[in-house]
């Protein structure tokens, strides 16, 4: 509603445009955002990792969540040094570190597929797989104990990967799990079936 209120009735995107006189440039403050990630986290004890976000931090996407998700900080010295796709996993791996305490070391990175993301005004959104290195038990541990100031995960529900696999084929599945979280476990279901044909 403030964005109606200040640009009128104009899609995101149209309002970016107004504010910046055009697209701004990668580096700008304002695109920081426009391309991010969202990733299931999976623990080696079978549970795939879902959060709550925090009404009080987000505005969007809020309900039953992923517990790591968010916008990528573009820096073009890192993306040329890094090459495209190193730059994409430290960006994942940051915000996985922010959210739930992870470190690169403990876990492996698998991007699962690009998207555009609506709510981010059709933006372009990187799905992953975050395998933890460690149980569940372990991982709610870190979680209790991250006080990092853009964590913004407020509850975590954790179930058995193989039921949550199950849940995609659900009819009524975007009853129970947000859309990017939906879209991601989807992409997710069909990875582990391709890896194991």
């Amino acid at each position: 509603s403030r964005l109606k209120k200040r640009y009128g009735s104009v899609t995101i995107r149209q309002a970016v445009h107004q504010y910046c006189g055009g697209l701004p440039g990668l580096g700008d403050a304002v695109a920081s955002y426009l391309i991010g990630m969202a990733a299931v986290i999976v623990t080696t004890d079978g549970y795939a990792v879902f959060g709550r976000r925090a009404k009080r931090r987000v505005s969007v996407n809020t309900g039953i969540n992923l517990a790591t998700s968010g916008g990528f900080l573009f820096d073009r010295d890192k993306l040329e040094s890094l090459g495209l796709s190193r730059f994409i996993e430290t960006e994942i791996l940051r915000e996985v570190f922010e959210e739930v305490a992870i470190r690169g070391k403990d876990c492996a990175v698998t991007v699962l597929a690009l998207v555009r993301e609506l709510s981010r005004a059709g933006s372009p959104e990187i799905l992953a797989l975050v395998e933890f290195y460690g149980t569940l038990k372990a991982l709610v541990s870190r979680m209790e104990t991250n006080h990092h100031a853009e964590q913004d995960v407020d509850a975590v529900f954790a179930i058995p990967l193989s039921e949550a696999q199950a849940l995609v084929h659900e009819q009524d599945a975007g009853k129970v799990l947000q859309p990017k979280a939906l879209a991601t476990m989807i992409m997710l279901d069909r990875h582990l079936r391709n890896r194991l044909v």
